[in-house]
């Protein structure tokens, strides 16, 4: 079948982006040198001009989400998924405004009223990492009220904002930064307060809404409070100025159940409405919100609706105990279902893969199960026959090798294993998880990485068994399997050793300890019975050719 487009995907355009303030004294904001970037998909990522020059000032322009954010990216493959990963840029070089354009002030309170906060509008001297007082509270205040988390700085929400610029403030002006177009560097200077002073200009001359304003989605009576409209901001008070502050959390997730992908992607856009998401619910209802806001269903699926339903039951199992993470994964993480009759390389956007080959010598053709980084978002492959139990329908002809010219089709896993679990752990653990966790996982691959060097045959080093089976590949895979025996969908037997898989949360509690914790926070206890259920599949099992091609997610 043609490959389908971004168009069929119904993907929204990228955001457009801003440019704020006053331009600075010549010299202003020069780049240190950019690092040298080896991979073919990083520079496609660069070669999106994100430098412009405009008068006397070289201004960096934020790229589309955080993974472009940080410009030097490097690309690369481990199993079967991509991924991008990126470094910061250097700080950029602030200097004070000529004394001409430091006669706009701020205008609308709190900011107006504090005499610091005017100072770093005009960069004399900016706001950084190390101030401490008021005006750094009320940057954070500013930060809070855009759907940017600080739960070190506000003792998990409990505080008001403890006035520290530190790691974690910086991290959250970059994402301000970035989301709304301005230069990405940590600093709150003439754009970045720029940006927070005119927000605020903009809530406090919203328009009344109308008497009796329609009820959208549907999530409560007629007439909501221009308030309560304001607190959602502008993109979901448009779709959804019905909702009301008493709306249930199961309400809000049974309707979000049931909207397009577009009105989903752009309610996701919508930082105070997220927010607001983020207080009401309990970390398992807001893991199921954020499931439907990651889930993307392309034409050609058979059974959407099935499909659909199952993969919002593991999504939101995996996202059910970790706000947080589940938090990044509504800004950072895609699934998209691939239908039962087309090669995954024939979706977007993993088409990019076609030719290509996995690190274990795969071509990218034969592998039901992918995930990879193409910015903004991490995309995780969910198979709809490994969801739903039916067969793979689709064949993959090979140009070159042993079986060039014959059309090779796909095997089954087996019963209760989901590479949809699998590959949704990749994605959670690139960009959901904390750098901490990511070096405990590492240095749990790297320890059992030595003890299987010392006793290669010894069965109990891996979750899918000796040294050589595919939990051993990379720390990618040894997570995803470890997240998949942590489930119960690590059933069956390793393909490269036959060994038998080992499935189940105590084999994780009792062998790898350290990532157990990870996963029983993430997870919070959750179990997925049930996955790919072949005995019973939706659809008339269909004769199977040899050779036949099996790989795990």
């Amino acid at each position: 079948m043609p490959a389908p487009t971004r168009d069929r995907l119904r993907e929204p355009p990228p955001r457009a982006r801003r440019q704020r303030g006053a331009r600075g004294p010549s010299g202003a904001g020069r780049l240190p040198p950019a690092p040298t970037v080896k991979s073919a998909l990083a520079r496609r990522l660069l070669a999106t001009p994100d430098v412009a020059t405009r008068g006397d000032r070289t201004r960096v322009l934020a790229a589309r989400d955080l993974a472009a954010r940080d410009l030097a990216a490097l690309g690369h493959a481990a199993g079967n998924h991509a991924m991008i990963r990126a470094s910061a840029y250097a700080p950029l070089l602030r200097a004070p405004l000529a004394p001409q354009e430091q006669q706009a002030d701020l205008l609308h309170e709190p900011y107006a009223a504090n005499q610091r906060l005017q100072d770093a509008y005009d960069n004399n001297p900016p706001l950084r990492a190390g101030e401490s007082g008021e005006a750094v509270s009320l940057l954070q205040q500013a930060l809070l009220s855009d759907g940017i988390l600080l739960p070190v700085s506000t003792q998990q929400g409990r505080e008001p904002p403890d006035g520290a610029y530190g790691p974690e403030t910086a991290a959250g002006v970059r994402q301000f930064q970035g989301h709304h177009g301005l230069t990405v560097d940590g600093v709150a200077g003439r754009e970045t307060l720029g940006q927070i002073d005119a927000l605020a200009g903009s809530q406090e001359t919203l328009p009344e809404p109308e008497e009796e304003a329609p009820t959208g989605l549907g999530l409560g009576p007629e007439g909501a409070t221009g308030e309560y409209a304001q607190s959602l901001g502008p993109e979901a008070e448009g779709l959804a100025p019905g909702l009301t502050p008493g709306t249930s959390a199961e309400t809000i997730i049974a309707v979000l159940e049931r909207l397009d992908e577009w009105t989903l992607h752009q309610l996701s856009q919508s930082r105070p409405f997220i927010a607001h998401l983020y207080g009401l619910m309990s970390p398992s209802e807001f893991g199921r919100a954020a499931a439907c806001f990651c889930l993307v269903v392309p034409a050609g699926v058979q059974h959407p609706v099935e499909a659909k339903r199952e993969a919002l039951r593991i999504m939101g199992t995996q996202m059910c105990g970790d706000k947080q993470v589940a938090r990044r994964a509504i800004d950072l993480i895609r699934g998209v279902v691939i239908p039962a009759n087309s090669v995954t390389t024939e979706i977007f956007p993993f088409h990019r893969l076609a030719g290509g080959h996995t690190m274990d010598g795969r071509p990218w053709e034969s592998v039901r199960g992918i995930a990879t980084g193409d910015p903004p978002y991490m995309y995780s492959a969910l198979p709809e026959d490994n969801l739903l139990g039916i067969p793979c329908t689709a064949t993959w002809t090979p140009t070159s090798g042993p079986n060039a010219g014959v059309p090779q089709h796909f095997g089954q896993d087996p019963e209760a294993y989901s590479s949809a679990t699998h590959e949704f752990a990749h994605s959670l653990h690139m960009v959901g998880l904390t750098d901490s966790d990511r070096a405990i996982i590492q240095s749990a691959f790297d320890r059992a990485t030595r003890i299987s060097n010392l006793a290669p045959t010894n069965g109990q080093v891996w979750v899918d068994g000796p040294r050589g089976c595919y939990a051993s590949l990379s720390v990618q895979e040894f997570f995803a399997q470890l997240s998949n025996a942590y489930l119960g969908t690590n059933a069956g037997s390793d393909l490269a050793t036959g060994y038998p898989r080992h499935n189940g949360k105590l084999w994780v509690l009792t062998h790898e300890p350290e990532v157990y914790a990870i996963l029983e926070r993430i997870y919070a206890g959750g179990e997925l019975e049930g996955t790919n259920p072949v005995s019973d599949p939706l659809a008339t099992p269909a004769p199977q050719a040899a050779p036949q091609l099996q790989g795990i997610g």
